[in-house]
């Protein structure tokens, strides 16, 4: 018995099993890749992420270092706002009285950062404190203009610390 094969024939049978071959021998190799592919991906995919919690609290740690600073009277946090996974903006107030008819209205932004790292801790850094005193006469006044003919308006400041 004769078998006549064409070349284009025994090209095809030859690749068949060049493809089989490939398949038995290099199916464990892509397996053991592919799985350490994952293995080394899989923290990465699972990045740190910081809470608004711990945001919140670091901003109100700055808030009422800067009430016990002033001697104000009340402090706290107003609202946090995600930027990323890694950074929260949080805005922070302070209130304080400076004579009887005058309250003076402070305000800042907080911004929380996650550092790099498993076990990073955050960092915080804030914006200029921006003040404003208003009296209990502007209430009671309405705004009324004063007898040189200027209104009541609120005045702003600006602290350095």
């Amino acid at each position: 018995m004769r078998i006549e094969l064409s070349v284009k024939s025994l090209l095809t049978i030859l690749a068949i099993l060049g493809g089989l071959w490939l398949l038995v021998h290099g199916l464990p190799a892509l397996l053991v890749l592919i799985t350490a592919l994952m293995l080394v991906a899989a923290p990465a995919a699972h990045a740190a992420r910081l809470t608004t919690s711990a945001a919140n609290d670091a901003a109100a740690r700055v808030a009422e270092r800067y009430a016990g600073a002033t001697d104000a009277d009340e402090h706290g946090v107003d609202d946090c706002e995600r930027q990323n996974t890694r950074t929260i903006a949080c805005g922070v107030f302070v209130s304080i009285t400076v004579d009887d008819a005058t309250q003076r209205e402070c305000s800042a932004t907080v911004t929380v950062r996650l550092g790099k790292g498993r076990k990073a801790k955050p960092s915080v850094s804030q914006s200029r404190w921006v003040c404003e005193d208003t009296s209990s006469s502007d209430s009671e006044d309405d705004g009324a203009a004063d007898d040189d003919g200027a209104a009541d308006d609120d005045t702003v400041y600006e602290d350095e610390s």
